[in-house]
């Protein structure tokens, strides 16, 4: 199981990443704690693990370039 201190720092640095795609706290909000159907979980779910956090880093990034999937 992660450590606390590793999981508070994906969290931080995906909301950071989230924070720069969308317009509002609120849709970051809503959208970390929202099933997505490409990574089959809520984001928020995945950031026990640095490969979970990876994945929707890339989904961030996907979305943040318009690429969607």
């Amino acid at each position: 199981m992660a450590k606390q201190s590793e999981v508070e720092a994906r969290s931080t640095r995906i909301r950071e990443k989230a924070a720069s795609v969308f317009d509002t706290q609120e849709i970051v909000d809503d959208w970390m704690c929202t099933e997505n159907l490409v990574l089959g979980d809520a984001p928020i779910n995945l950031l026990e693990t640095e490969e979970g956090a990876d994945r929707v880093e890339a989904i961030l990034g996907r979305i943040e370039h318009g690429v969607y999937s």
